[in-house]
């Protein structure tokens, strides 16, 4: 959620666009969202423009966490997979995918 924000004008975007971009159901967002605005990554903001929704915006907390916690992650990541082909890495996402959406709509997640 934090490194979608940081691509956002204002870092901010609405929790359904949330949802939708990451490919979950917005009340598993929702629950996310709380938690994260519980320790001041995020807030949420009313838009002059749209006063319906409380969109969700990156706080200079959660700023600095994400740039903190970046690197650490991305050379994570690179040593756990580096074991598999890109063809492989490709598999592994469609599957973990597959996987994901099976369990939201069984609501198992």
């Amino acid at each position: 959620i934090m490194m979608l924000l940081t691509y956002e004008k204002d870092m901010t975007l609405a929790p359904s666009d949330l949802a939708e971009k990451l490919g979950s159901k917005k009340s598993t967002i929702t629950g996310i969202i709380k938690g994260m605005e519980k320790r001041n990554l995020i807030r949420r903001k009313v838009l002059p423009n749209d006063k319906r929704t409380n969109y969700v915006q990156l706080t200079t907390e959660g700023s600095k966490l994400l740039k903190r916690f970046l690197p650490f992650n991305y050379d994570l990541v690179s040593k756990v997979f580096e074991v598999f082909s890109e063809e492989e890495k490709e598999q592994f996402y469609m599957l973990s995918n597959k996987l994901k959406n099976h369990l939201e709509k069984d609501e198992l997640l």
